[in-house]
């Protein structure tokens, strides 16, 4: 042997099975890890795809600023590339005279007229269905509703009168998502365009808006404002950036929609929320601190299995450095031997653990796929994969590497002094003292839960990394069981809910019966009716009632200081709709007689509150069952002298559901038809819309249906059926990775503790064989064995729990400064813990058991080690 050196590769050849077992174990740590990031990346990058999608491959716009201006931010050294845009104006989709198909329900739509210069259109991710993009100002796209609507095609002229939606009565410029009964285009202007293409609708446009899009020719040419989409160098610096190019430009400020001064920006905040470039601090300091407790308990998981691997390799070999002490090799030297047994098979282990963690989650996608298309009514995986990018490689690397080497560190400086005449004899790991003397187990099991119990407490640092090591598993069963519990909640608020087909009725007068609901549910396929009975309510809420975390401030009255939720409603919500209700609801109960004898509600009282750059969802206000509401129906009613009626609160919901409008600034009230008349807030019985959600057999006569509905009924229909398919499958295939990730979660620690409590007993080879020496029966020593494995069990079963529910707490705290929510303590994590920790533990007696019978009762005494 030329160096001491090559001490460590003839060990490691010498103990095949528990260096093979040691690489195993790195192997899996680095796999998990790597498939965490990998799936990340993939359901990061199809996020941002749908929102791009939807919203455009932009950071912020800057909106009314001069051709000189727009040229100044194009060429700003801060962005990476930039698109001009105009507004040219808003155009009433009108009867057409020529077409005698197209009904009165069409002056409800509007066709909002945009011009983008060549970039523009790839900023704002402009999907053609046929056609080319317009050249030239004189051409334009259309959304294929616009061209049925007026009965065109590509290649024919469409003439629109062009202006701004204008509000007499509140003295406004209406926007898309903004309507008003007296609405008015004022300022107008004939254009004729060629169509030369068809575009697709996204979820940008508003439900009753179309958007047209010619071409901008040179800027240079015209008078007049412009927007300009920027895509940032340093997109998690959007906000600040844009505010300091906005000031060095000299653009004026306006008065924004929170009343607070500031310039005219637009931010696409889902796009910036992505990428950690959210003006919600909150949400991105919470999604970090989620991310860093989460990955650092599967650290913390890896380096308490690889540190038992080297701390017993050290242990078993105290005789062999305690020789290498005393021929001359010194403390850095045995520890240089144990860090080079890590990283050489670490440099094994972490190539193993990459390929295996990218082929087992391609795997994992694959039986996705295969239960959904099977199951789940045919759906897929869209967009979800498994990612290789050089930045997940270089940290999975990093974070490896770092896991070993301090997963080695306490067991390096351990072997480094061991001293040579101790380790020799032997002498060090049982010290003499006092122990417990263990009555209660003595009394509840005999002798054999006495010998157990002492045995666990004669060393007692063997006992601690033991405790250790179990209880981190336990722990990471908890908190991730909390992690999805609480992942799920909070999509409860943030998922987008979208129903197949949509039906609008803005007409006083019309809407469908109760015979067009029942014909549509007999369609085959239909899985769900909402039909939606809708009327607005003031809502005035005393300060006792007021959620103080709530901030309200912008809804109070500046004359009698009364916080009014201006934005509430009350909600009918179809028979589908009650059933649905009824599975929501958390505390009271819907019982129709007493809700109609009483004028109940069942209420939803949560919805974002804005303060200081922060958005959270929490409780606007403190209602409970038996609590009465004090209500307006509109602004006249609550400026005149006239009591505020009342509805009684009988029940309440937590969470969002359905295809219902839980408008900022109020809250929801359900309730049934009978308590609307009651209250005289039905309107006349009138279905304000209708949403249908439906299976993959759905008839095909039933989309044709529902368009003679609305067209009857002067209202109109939104197709979403392969919005709403892509956003459901997403939801599920979500909910069976957080699943499947605590399935995995609950693998490892079952690992984990098996091969602890296993090697525990196999490291006893010699002790165990002395006491059968003595006369110990084998049934006895099998008791004390289980017995042993399951006091460990329990007391590591108790310290996980308590650790376990503390990090729960703690990321509940955290996720609850974006989404307020009750935390329910993980009992029901606790309780199955504490039942699979016992029979893992029962099964982690039986293998050692298994292999102590094997093997010669004289041998083990003279063995020295495993």
């Amino acid at each position: 042997m030329k160096s001491y050196k090559e001490l460590t590769q003839r060990y490691l050849k010498a103990n095949k099975k528990r260096t093979i077992l040691t690489i195993g174990g790195i192997a899996i740590s680095v796999a998990l890890i790597f498939a965490i990031g990998s799936l990340l990346e993939s359901l990061n990058k199809r996020q941002l795809n749908d929102t791009i999608k939807s919203n455009g491959n932009y950071h912020a716009a800057f909106m009314d600023v001069t051709s000189s201006q727009a040229e100044k931010l194009k060429n700003s050294v801060e962005v990476k590339e930039a698109g001009i845009s105009r507004t040219l104006g808003t155009a009433l989709i009108h009867e057409d005279k020529n077409n005698k198909d197209t009904d009165e329900w069409l002056n409800n739509a509007y066709v909002e007229v945009k011009a983008y210069e060549d970039k523009t259109f790839n900023i704002y991710n402009v999907e053609l269905e046929k056609g080319n993009y317009p050249k030239d100002s004189s051409e334009i796209l259309l959304p294929e509703a616009v061209l049925n609507i007026f009965g065109k095609s590509i290649g024919d002229t469409i003439e629109l009168e062009i202006g701004e939606r204008y509000s007499p009565t509140n003295g406004v410029i209406l926007d898309n998502n903004s309507y008003s009964d007296d609405e008015i285009i004022r300022n107008t202007i004939k254009k004729t365009y060629t169509i030369v293409g068809v575009r697709k609708k996204t979820f940008a446009e508003g439900p009753k808006t179309y958007r047209g899009i010619t071409h901008l020719d040179d800027t240079s040419i015209y008078d007049g404002h412009y927007n300009v989409s920027v895509i940032m160098k340093k997109p998690k610096h959007t906000y600040d950036t844009t505010k300091k190019m906005a000031e060095n430009l000299n653009f004026n400020k306006i008065k924004l929609k929170n009343g607070e001064e500031g310039y005219n920006i637009e931010y696409n905040e889902n796009l910036l929320r992505l990428i950690g470039g959210s003006i919600k601090e909150n949400y991105n300091a919470s999604r970090d601190r989620i991310i860093v407790v989460i990955i650092g308990l599967v650290i913390l998981s890896t380096i308490a299995t690889i540190y038992n691997s080297f701390n017993i390799s050290v242990m078993e070999r105290k005789k062999e450095f305690g020789t290498l002490r005393s021929i001359g090799a010194t403390p850095t030297q045995i520890r240089s031997i144990v860090f080079r047994e890590g990283f050489f098979m670490a440099s094994i282990a972490i190539p193993i653990g990459m390929i295996v963690g990218y082929f087992g989650l391609l795997v994992l996608l694959k039986l996705l796929t295969i239960f959904l298309s099977t199951v789940m009514n045919k759906m897929e995986l869209a967009g979800i994969g498994a990612t290789i990018t050089l930045r997940l490689v270089i940290i999975t690397l990093v974070i490896s590497i770092i896991t070993v080497f301090l997963s080695a560190y306490i067991p390096a400086k351990k072997a480094g002094k061991i001293s040579p005449i101790e380790a020799i004899r032997n002498t060090t790991d049982i010290k003499v003292g006092k122990l417990k003397s263990g009555k209660l187990s003595s009394k509840l099991f005999k002798a054999e839960g006495y010998l157990a119990s002492r045995n666990l407490r004669r060393n007692k640092k063997k006992f601690r990394i033991t405790i250790f090591s179990i209880a981190i598993s336990i722990v990471l069963f908890i908190v991730f069981n909390s992690f999805v519990s609480m992942s799920l909640k909070v999509n409860n608020f943030t998922a987008r809910y979208t129903p197949n087909y949509s039906c609008y009725f803005g007409s006083s007068t019309l809407s469908p019966s109760e015979d067009d609901i029942k014909a549509i549910k007999s369609f085959r396929g239909v899985d769900k009716v909402y039909s939606k009975l809708f009327s607005s309510a003031i809502v005035s809420v005393d300060d006792n009632k007021l959620n103080q975390k709530a901030d309200l401030s912008n809804l109070k009255d500046p004359e009698s200081n009364q916080i009014n939720l201006y934005n509430s409603s009350f909600v009918y919500p179809g028979e589908d709709g009650i059933k649905e209700l009824k599975k929501n609801i958390s505390k009271g109960e819907f019982d129709e007689v007493s809700l109609e004898k009483e004028n109940g509600v069942i209420l939803f009282q949560t919805n974002i509150s804005r303060n200081a750059g922060k958005s959270t969802y929490v409780d606007y206000t403190t209602y409970d069952v038996g609590d009465y509401i004090k209500f307006y129906y509109n602004h006249d009613d609550y400026n005149s002298e006239k009591a505020p009626e009342k509805v009684k609160v009988m029940g309440i919901i937590e969470a969002p559901f359905g295809p219902f409008d839980y408008k900022e600034g109020g809250v929801t009230m359900f309730t049934t038809k009978k308590v609307l008349e009651n209250i005289k807030m039905d309107n006349g019985g009138k279905i304000s819309s209708l949403a249908i959600e439906t299976l993959d057999n759905e008839d095909e006569g039933l989309k044709t249906y529902l368009k003679d509905i609305t067209k009857k009924n002067n209202g109109y229909f939104n197709d979403t059926k392969e919005n709403a398919r892509e956003e459901k499958q997403f939801q599920i295939m979500m909910q069976i990775f957080l699943y499947g990730f605590v399935a995995v979660i609950s693998l490892i620690s079952a690992i984990n503790i098996i091969n602890t409590i296993t090697t525990n007993v196999l490291l006893r080879k010699k002790e165990l064989s002395m006491l059968q020496a003595v006369g110990m029966t084998t049934k006895d020593m099998h008791k004390s064995i289980y017995l042993e494995s399951l006091f460990c069990t329990f007391t590591a079963w108790v310290y996980g729990t308590i650790v376990g529910a503390g990090i729960s707490y703690f990321l509940y705290g955290t996720a609850s400064k974006s989404v307020e929510f009750k935390w329910d303590a993980p009992i029901e994590a606790i309780f199955i813990s504490l039942i699979g920790s016992i029979i893992i533990s029962l099964i982690a007696g039986i293998i050692p058991i298994r292999k102590l019978r094997k093997e010669n009762i004289i041998e083990n005494i003279r063995r020295e080690s495993i």
